[in-house]
């Protein structure tokens, strides 16, 4: 009963704000301008001060190598098992592309982040080390998730686009993602730091007047961002669309944890707090910011956006059940 409550505890602070962010709209106390404005402060002020000052606070001298490379492979394994399903059992190649971008984009920074920071909060001994760790694993799991999702509806478009151009304008998109920059500018700190042999946190400990306020700023984006997603959910359009959404749903939020973690399990020796950080990269929903995306590069916006409702959705139980049997499994 204790690791059940220990999952639910963990969890459902977090349904409750997306709760919160739905019902807000729909008494009418939030509008479409508020969430717009919202949404982008969040995408690109207060996630990238979080990703930057969580990059920027870790030490890279203790990498293990295993569970990075671990981690990568089995984003690309995944990626590779969502192709072939979905050339051999989708009959309609306009949401092939959707589906399979859906399978490797995780909800990372609004959802996956506040989820570690709730299975290891402040008050545990592993902490410090999940924070270096979750900072760490961004810098690889961003950029080859935004990657893989332009490969991924690159490969089901009509042959009379242009692709090249679609593909080279994406590509500089995400260079100039503010997600993918705060973790370069994080990683160019303190890389630098341990290159050049400083013992001291230059920003922290001789301008602490920008570091406090660029935590401010950082602890605001994940109860600002899951606010937004719960007030961004809308049903319609759920019925036409069932089949797809059921497919991509069960293979995203039940099929990629069960076949991550069951190879975690069996096959490595990882620590409590690097299978806490898998639950980021592999359990949450699928990214809010995988709608846009699909759109600019004429894949299914709709069936994308009920993706991400559905997963969202079903994630709280999933990742319940999941969390409650690695707790008692002594795995975290």
């Amino acid at each position: 009963m204790g690791n059940l409550l220990y999952a639910l505890n963990t969890v459902l602070p977090l349904v409750l704000l997306v709760i919160l962010g739905y019902f807000l709209r729909k008494i009418k106390f939030v509008n479409d301008n508020f969430l717009t404005i919202a949404n982008k402060f969040v995408f690109k002020i207060a996630i990238p001060a979080l990703l930057f000052k969580n990059v920027y606070d870790s030490s890279f001298s203790n990498i293990n190598l295993e569970y990075i490379i671990f981690i990568v492979l089995s984003i690309l394994g995944i990626f590779i098992i969502g192709l072939i399903f979905v050339v051999l059992f989708l009959k309609d190649k306009s949401k092939r592309g959707t589906i399979l971008q859906a399978l490797v984009r995780p909800n990372y920074a609004l959802i996956g982040l506040p989820l570690v920071m709730m299975i290891f909060n402040e008050s545990t001994p592993m902490y410090n080390e999940t924070v270096t760790l979750v900072a760490l694993v961004s810098a690889f799991v961003i950029p080859l998730a935004n990657i893989l999702a332009v490969v991924a509806l690159s490969i089901f478009q009509d042959e009379q686009d242009s692709s090249k151009s679609r593909i080279k304008t994406t590509l500089i998109n995400i260079i100039k993602n503010p997600l993918i920059q705060g973790v370069a500018l994080g990683l160019l700190f303190s890389i630098g730091r341990e290159i050049l042999n400083i013992n001291t946190y230059i920003l922290k400990d001789n301008f602490s007047f920008i570091y406090k306020a660029i935590s401010y700023i950082a602890s605001t984006a994940s109860p600002i961002a899951l606010i937004v997603v719960g007030a961004r959910f809308y049903f319609s359009g759920t019925k036409k669309l069932k089949k797809h959404i059921f497919t991509a749903t069960i293979m995203r939020s039940v099929v990629t944890p069960l076949l991550v973690f069951g190879a975690a399990m069996l096959f490595f020796d990882f620590l409590p707090s690097e299978y806490a950080v898998l639950f980021a990269a592999f359990a949450s929903p699928v990214a809010v910011s995988s709608v846009p995306v699909v759109e600019q590069m004429q894949g299914d916006s709709e069936l994308a956006g009920q993706i991400v409702v559905w997963t969202t959705l079903i994630s709280p139980f999933t990742v319940v059940l999941l969390l409650y049997i690695l707790k008692t499994l002594a795995y975290i």
